[in-house]
């Protein structure tokens, strides 16, 4: 086996500090863009999907009862679906023990005031009611679930990005070193920054003697390009899985002993900023629907 001096890294297990942790579980490429994308779908979600019947499907899953109900009062809520105004009934009820009030929404079906109405309820809950063919709810089932799929996608940019970079603090702790050469490069006809990001694929041998091939994508091909071998780090017991040194999440750097370096702290409680708004601007908006149910309780 041919062996390099280009890189020095530190002998395993390699002592990676907190602060690059945190820049490389964070800070890539995927989670900048997957927080933004979750923080803002859930105010969708808020705004539409709570107030939906999505959110009652499980309350009317069981044996429905149905009762002479009347309307007590019609009100236009100001949401639009399709064109048309959804409106709001309150309304009362009657089952064999008690008087029971009642809300629904409809945008198709119109009532007037003192209408009779058959309203259905859960047998043994009578709360849980709506006039026979409404909603429960200002949007339907459809409305509500449209809104879910921004945070989604948001959800598995994150879980791809913070699964990566568990990746990476492993390779970069146990990792054994390896030298690859670039085979083939090709532009992916994407662009980060104006820069044209590229699909590169190294070949490398590993301790076993068998040769492997490691690809990564990215819009700094330079770095890759440096050096008639490029150093890599992969799993010893499993050589497929590899990444390239100067492509890895975080960038990370080694000192002249082959550590680790920390990170600064601004930059990497830096790339915490936007997981932490998405997250705090969230937990503020519970707190104050929640405050408000209590109050028109």
């Amino acid at each position: 086996m041919v062996h390099h001096e280009i890189k020095k890294l530190a002998p395993v297990p390699r002592h990676i500090p907190f602060t690059t942790k945190l820049e490389i579980l964070f800070g890539g490429l995927t989670n900048r863009i997957g927080w933004p994308i979750l923080g803002l779908g859930m105010v969708f979600f808020w705004v539409f999907s709570l107030e939906s019947d999505l959110m009652n499907i499980r309350k009317f899953s069981g044996k429905l009862q149905e009762a002479k109900g009347k309307v007590t009062m019609v009100r236009g809520t100001g949401a639009i679906v399709n064109g048309l105004e959804v409106e709001e009934y309150t309304y009362q009820f009657w089952t064999p023990q008690k008087m029971f009030k009642g809300k629904s929404f409809s945008r198709e079906k119109h009532y007037q005031l003192r209408n009779e109405v058959t309203v259905e309820y859960v047998e043994g809950k009578p709360e849980y009611n709506r006039i026979k063919g409404l909603r429960t709810a200002e949007y339907g089932i459809a409305v509500g679930l449209l809104p879910l799929i921004v945070p989604f996608i948001g959800f598995i940019m994150i879980f791809l990005g913070v699964r990566g970079g568990q990746q990476t603090i492993k390779l970069l702790k146990y990792g054994r070193v390896g030298y690859g050469k670039l085979v083939k490069k090709a532009a992916t006809g994407r662009e980060i920054n104006d820069q044209v990001v590229y699909q590169m694929f190294f070949e490398f041998e590993a301790s076993n003697g068998n040769k492997y091939q490691v690809e990564t994508n990215t819009h700094e091909a330079h770095l890759l390009e440096d050096e008639e071998v490029e150093v890599l780090l992969y799993n010893e017991k499993e050589p497929y899985e590899a990444m390239m040194f100067d492509s890895m999440p975080g960038a990370p750097k080694t000192d002249q002993d082959g550590n680790i370096q920390a990170k600064g702290v601004s930059v990497a409680f830096g790339a915490l900023f936007v997981p932490l708004l998405a997250i705090v601007g969230n937990l503020v908006y519970i707190i104050i629907l929640t405050i408000q149910i209590m109050n028109e309780q």
